[in-house]
């Protein structure tokens, strides 16, 4: 998979706790940030009622787009 690049702003004392975080881990922040969003995004996309929000969003979404394209055969 590609990678692509974001821009992340953090307060300087979130910043400095992830600079600590990354060299006790030898490692680097950006690293800590990308294993920390994917956890948190295993976390939220393994949660249930995370998962009927998505479904409720995805039928609202196709209801609107529905409406509309039957208000546009008039």
């Amino acid at each position: 998979m590609a990678e692509q690049l974001t821009s992340v702003r953090f307060d300087t004392d979130t910043l400095a706790q992830l600079r600590a975080i990354a060299e006790v881990h030898d490692s680097n922040v950006a690293s800590e940030v990308r294993k920390a969003v994917s956890e948190y995004v295993s976390r939220t996309v393994g949660d249930p009622e995370f998962e009927a929000k998505a479904q409720a969003s995805v039928a609202e979404r196709r209801d609107r787009v529905s409406r509309l394209l039957a208000a546009n055969r008039k």
